[in-house]
């Protein structure tokens, strides 16, 4: 498929999923068990008297369906036509916004899910051909560059406010993008850091900069050795500080001086800010105040010192007690940071982070869920199916067979510690896809590396628990919800978003039946409940409750919320959809 139309057709699919999954307004008609009956959704359109049609192509027993596209839709009396893209994304705000009955801001929802459709559309044509068959030849640096689509069940997941069409080539990882960071140099009394290693974070930037067989000796010798303290920024991001007032006026006092690019060209990773290089000690974690799905991306002050305070707490008693039960788990931690601090109270815009790099070298056989769970470009299956059925070709071995192993060894790997460390402990890790990379051995689930661990929250009821881990997490901690909060949270993040994307993928491309996988992560879920206690339902409701929270990507961009705000109901919108593991069980 050409990539004009495999472009329209993700988009379509994502916001109409979105949109079915969020309103809940719409009627399915399965028909009877003939071959040639194919189910249909109906979509009202109660503004205009209308509907839209679509037949499913694969229905998703986990809420991810695939439509035979383009639909079509009819307004009033009139007759059935093709369904476009601007007129599905027009009557779909336009109906959501009667639903809701509320301010909200559907101009901008439209015009961002437009310039994700041709976002995608740019990547098929600059990436086609341009990634290995599957992911088991990936290297790391690949498979952070893959995310052809992004979040799939997102109405405008590759839409990138601030960023110009001409940026986007460097910037964005599934261009290919690479690179060079921008420096600042800035007088010690200027800078706020820490480190939660030996080394200090002006040090460890000076070692970055040492290291770097592109950096000439002259400038080593004359900033990287002075007394004065470097700050790696986005070049992006450095081009926008340049215009700021205050920066400009630290620029003419001499405190803060501008060096521009230097060094080697690091990769944008799947975030986009954080950046990588195979041959660094660290990647780089920028703030960038470009608004990428759900948020600004920027690093917020409580986000620095939280890095520090994880790290802190997975080297003490709480981490030796995860390795010794979960050898398999390593959190990529972010031992320090550092940002020019104006003293005005807020985020000056060079806040930065130090990122673990535990794939140096390029090490391969890496990938983040993510990646796994992404359709392929032609739209004919997933990249996790295809990876499936090289291992099975290679083996000789049944290809269903091979699912289930992977799958179990996934719930091993993946779902096992994260649920431990919560229901134990109180702890709570975002374990959503982007977050989790995957090490594979011979192709299956051998370590989960955790990633983004500014991203902890925890429990009321355990929060002096995890304190005592490390008493200095008490100050630096900031997040703890009620019970019934962090379930929900969590309970979205590892299984509706991680675990459902797995069995979709599985499903979907071809190797694995949707109803087994929900099976097996029934039985494993019971294993689990055993050690649930009488303050949560993290497990236990994914058993016995028929709807379960999810977060609604479209009613989050429709009521503009960011997810990094600080009020907890001003992040994102949850809404109840249909469990598939109780609808499935009903059905055995």
């Amino acid at each position: 498929m050409e990539p004009e139309p495999r472009a329209r057709e993700a988009t379509l699919q994502s916001f109409l999923n979105c949109y079915i999954r969020e309103t809940n307004a719409y009627q399915l008609s399965v028909g009877s068990e003939k071959a040639d009956d194919i189910p249909t959704i109906r979509v009202p359109l109660g503004q205009r008297n209308g509907e839209i049609r679509l037949e499913l192509r694969h229905r998703s027993k986990v809420g991810r369906h695939r439509y035979r596209l383009p639909g079509q839709y009819k307004l009033g009396d009139g007759e059935f036509r093709p369904l476009t893209l601007p007129a599905c994304l027009s009557l779909l705000l336009e109906e959501l916004g009667q639903l809701r009955d509320e301010e909200d801001n559907r101009t901008a929802v439209l015009r961002r899910s437009l310039e994700s459709y041709r976002n995608i559309e740019r990547s098929l044509e600059a990436r086609d051909g341009g990634l290995p068959d599957h992911v088991g030849e990936w290297s790391f640096h690949e498979a952070e560059q893959s995310l052809l689509f992004g979040h799939q069940m997102h109405p405008s997941p590759k839409s990138r406010v601030g960023f110009s069409p001409g940026q986007a080539d460097a910037y964005v990882p599934e261009l290919g993008g690479s690179v060079s960071l921008a420096y600042f140099r800035a007088k010690p009394r200027l800078v706020w850091s820490d480190s939660a290693v030996e080394r200090s974070a002006p040090d460890l930037v000076r070692d970055l900069l040492r290291q770097d067989p592109t950096v000439s000796e002259e400038f080593v010798a004359e900033h990287v050795e002075s007394e004065d303290v470097l700050l790696p920024v986005h070049p992006w991001q450095a081009a926008r500080l340049r215009e700021s007032p205050r920066v400009q006026r630290l620029l003419d006092t001499g405190t803060l001086r501008d060096l521009g690019l230097v060094g080697q060209e690091f990769y944008p990773t799947t975030s986009v800010r954080t950046l990588y290089h195979p041959a660094a000690e660290f990647m780089v974690k920028c703030s960038l105040a470009v608004a990428i799905t759900n948020s600004v991306r920027t690093n917020k002050r409580d986000e620095l010192v939280r890095g520090i305070a994880a790290v802190d707490l997975f080297r003490g008693e709480l981490g030796e007690e995860l390795t010794e039960r979960y050898p398999s788990f390593s959190l990529v931690g972010d031992p320090a940071f550092l940002t020019v601090d104006t003293n005005e109270g807020d985020e000056s815009g060079f806040e930065v982070l130090l990122r673990e790099n535990p794939f140096r070298g390029g090490a391969s056989g890496v990938a983040p869920i993510v990646a796994l769970c992404q359709d392929v470009s032609d739209g004919n299956g997933t990249q996790l199916g295809r990876h499936v059925s090289a291992i099975a070709e290679a083996t000789g071995r049944p290809v269903r067979a091979v699912a289930k192993e992977w799958f179990r060894r996934y719930l091993d790997v993946v779902v096992e510690p994260v649920a431990w460390l919560y229901l134990q402990h109180g702890l709570a890790i975002e374990a959503h896809q982007q977050n989790v990379v995957l090490g594979l051995d011979a192709g299956f689930p051998d370590h989960y590396y955790h990633r983004d661990n500014q991203g902890y929250y925890a429990t009321e009821s355990k929060a002096e628990q995890i304190i005592s881990y490390a008493p200095k997490f008490r100050d630096r901690f900031g997040t703890v919800y009620p019970d019934t909060v962090a379930d929900e949270r969590l309970r979205y993040q590892l299984f509706v978003n991680n675990v459902f994307g797995v069995v979709d993928a599985l499903g979907t491309g071809g190797v694995a039946d949707e109803a087994d996988l929900l099976a097996a992560l029934r039985d494993r879920l019971r294993d689990l409940q055993r050690i649930e206690d009488d303050h949560s339902e993290f497990v236990s409701a994914l058993i016995t409750k028929p709807r379960i929270a999810r977060k609604g990507n479209l009613l989050t961009r429709f009521r503009d919320f960011d997810e990094s705000a600080d009020r907890l109901n001003r992040q994102a919108v949850y809404t109840p959809v249909t469990n598939p593991l109780v609808a499935e069980a009903s059905h055995d």
